[in-house]
This record gives structure tokens, C-alpha cells and sequence, in this order.
């Protein structure tokens, strides 16, 4: 049993739990090998986990990651076993996640929304550079340090891409509502685009309010249903920006690189350029369709967003 004041492998002596989710919790712990530093401890827990396997995953995705080399990309630096459960140990991010953020403290200002694009940008562009896909953009994964810089924490769905591309087969578990139209329509094979598509869905939400857990963009856009518009006091272009992530067609969305280099422009000359990835009459690729789909009013902080219902 974790609790307070335990020491983990004659090192690390754990404070309290800082969150859990459906297949682990998080530890804050002091690591007494390194001056009592403040680390995070993630553990697998072996009842949501009857077929063992999330510790492999665990270590899978610390090889994975513990190579990679970027400022705003959290890796973990250890993996071991703590009796049935893996543990993996990251820095401690004392600003919590990005999702956190807005939900207690509100959307962000604009130049702080420049920041984000900014520094996940740039640990995307350098992760699509590596050939890897996160496919798991969203405002929680997303979290601050002390000093409220930006890191993308948790490949445990991370794919190495082959030939541009990686099979969906591989996917271990994504949000469905960060997903894009692509793969909702079912497609067998997916880009790094839809990284992009996903953290247009986070700058949304850090501008617009977080979305309650329905069905998200990607449905949206099948259904027919225009691109969101922002209801708060931001530039028109930074709006473009989040509609050209969204862009149906893969290939017309901005690259991580290109999505850098947007934010980089505003944190110079406080003002975003114009895009040419912003496409004001992008249509729909074949999907399902829209002729009957039913609406449902969905909170996302100040403004409503249309959302198909479920066929009963």
C-alpha cells in the first residue's frame, strides 16, 4: 500500500498522491538520492489492470522517450518495478496541467496562448521530426513547471511513424474527442497531422473553455457542422489559426513547425501573420452523413458548441 512517508526502493519517500487516472496514480515524492529534489512517482495499479500488461506498457514508453532530447518534452529517467506495479519517475511540474489551469483559473490571455503554441509546437515539430506521434494531445497531458513554461507529458500511446504514416492497430488508447475526422472515419493508416489536429482542439479550449466530454471536433466536423468560432476577445487570425489545424484534409493542416513559427511571429511583433494553411471554405471529406443528425448543446466554459447526438 502507498502511503505518506514511504520510501520507494531505499530512495524515494513519497509525500502524497497528486492524481490518478484510469490505470494509475501519481505520487509526489522527494527523491533522497538527489538532495530530497521533488519527483512525481506514476504507479500502474494492478486492479484496473486484470491482464498485467501495463507495466510493459510503462517500460515501453520509457524506452521510447528516454533518447528524446527537448526542453518541453517530459521524460521519465527511470522505470522499475514496485511489486506488481510499475513505477516511472518524472520531474515534479508544479503548475499541474494545463486543463487544471483553465478549469480553476480561465481562459488564457492571448500573449500566454503565443507562449503555449509556442513551446508545444516546438516539442511536436521535434517529435515528428523523430518520426513519433503523440496521438494523445490534450489540455491534460499538458503540464507547468514552477516557472509556468509549457511540457508534453505522457507517450504511453506514442507510434513510431512508418513510411509517414502509422497503422491504427497500434494505438493503444487515445481521448476519442481529441480525435480527428480521419480517424473517426475509420482510416486504417494516420499521420503526425493528427497531433495537430488535437492540440488546435487544446488552444480552443485554453481560449475558449475546457469542453465537456461528449464528442468533441472531430464529430462535429463530420456531422456538417461549421468550425467553432471563438466568442472571446481574440484575433481573428488566431482563430484562423486553430480552423487551419482543423482543416479535413490532413495534408492542408500546418505543420508543428509552421505552427511555431506563427507563435514565434506573435511573441516578436505582438501581432500573428496570416496563414496560408487557413482555408475559410474547407469542406468536409466523404464521412458519415449529416442529413438527419440531431444537435445537442454542449457547455464549453462561455460559449456553446453544436454536437451531434447519438442515433437512439
Amino acid at each position: 500500500m502507498l502511503v505518506p512517508d514511504l520510501i520507494i526502493k531505499e530512495r524515494y519517500q513519497l509525500q502524497r498522491p497528486l492524481g490518478k487516472g484510469g490505470f494509475s496514480i501519481v505520487w509526489l515524492a522527494l527523491d533522497l538520492a538527489a538532495n530530497s529534489k521533488p519527483v512525481a512517482l506514476k504507479f500502474s495499479i494492478p486492479e484496473k489492470d486484470p491482464s498485467g500488461e501495463q507495466p510493459f506498457r510503462m517500460e515501453k514508453q520509457h524506452n521510447t522517450t528516454k533518447s528524446l532530447n527537448h526542453k518541453h518534452l517530459l521524460r521519465s529517467y527511470s522505470f522499475f518495478m514496485y511489486g506488481d506495479s510499475g513505477c516511472l519517475v518524472f520531474d515534479y511540474m508544479a503548475g499541474g496541467t494545463l486543463h487544471n489551469l483553465v478549469k480553476l483559473k480561465g481562459v488564457l490571455p492571448e500573449p500566454e496562448v503565443a507562449k503555449l503554441i509556442y513551446q508545444v509546437g516546438s516539442a511536436l515539430q521535434y517529435l515528428h521530426e523523430q518520426s513519433l506521434v503523440h496521438f494523445d494531445i490534450k489540455p491534460e497531458n499538458i503540464l507547468i513547471d514552477n516557472f509556468g513554461d509549457y511540457y508534453i507529458s505522457d507517450f504511453d500511446t506514442a507510434s513510431r511513424l512508418e513510411n509517414s504514416m502509422v497503422r491504427v492497430s497500434r494505438i493503444y488508447a487515445d481521448t476519442p474527442q481529441y480525435r480527428s475526422p480521419e480517424h473517426l472515419r475509420g482510416a486504417s493508416e494516420l499521420s503526425e497531422k493528427i497531433d495537430i489536429f488535437a492540440f488546435g482542439t487544446t488552444i480552443f479550449e485554453v481560449c475558449e473553455g475546457i469542453m465537456e466530454k461528449e464528442y468533441g471536433i472531430g464529430m462535429t466536423l463530420l456531422s456538417g457542422l461549421p468550425k467553432p468560432n471563438f466568442q472571446g476577445s481574440y484575433a481573428k487570425r488566431l482563430e484562423n489559426l486553430v480552423h487551419a489545424c482543423w482543416n479535413h484534409n490532413p495534408s492542408d493542416r500546418p505543420t508543428a513547425d509552421a505552427l511555431t513559427s506563427y507563435a514565434r511571429h506573435f511573441l516578436q511583433k505582438k501581432f500573428w501573420p496570416s496563414m496560408l494553411e487557413y482555408k475559410p471554405n474547407d469542406k468536409p471529406i466523404a464521412g458519415p452523413s449529416s442529413k438527419n443528425a440531431e444537435t445537442a448543446r454542449v457547455t464549453v466554459g462561455r460559449p456553446t458548441i453544436i454536437t451531434p447526438q447519438p442515433s437512439i
